[in-house]
């Protein structure tokens, strides 16, 4: 009886120290993306008038094409 409870106590133990891990693991990686798209919009933030303009101006004409080929 001893041994089964033992096997048992370590069996949760694992069980329990791996979802701990995997939650902190998963921690990390959510830290990770965050810091990761907050760099990328810094360097959007750093984009000229411009070039936005200029972005804008090229989304409205390629939405414009991809709407006139669909119509019949």
């Amino acid at each position: 009886m001893a041994d089964s409870l033992r096997a048992a106590v370590l069996i949760s133990a694992i069980g329990m120290g791996l979802v701990f891990g995997v939650i902190l693991l998963l921690w990390g990686l959510m830290a990770l993306v965050v810091r990761a798209s907050a760099a990328r919009r810094a360097g959007e933030a750093e984009m000229p008038a411009e070039a936005k303009r200029a972005h804008a101006a090229a989304a409205a004409v390629g939405a414009y094409l991809a709407g006139e080929r669909r119509s019949p």
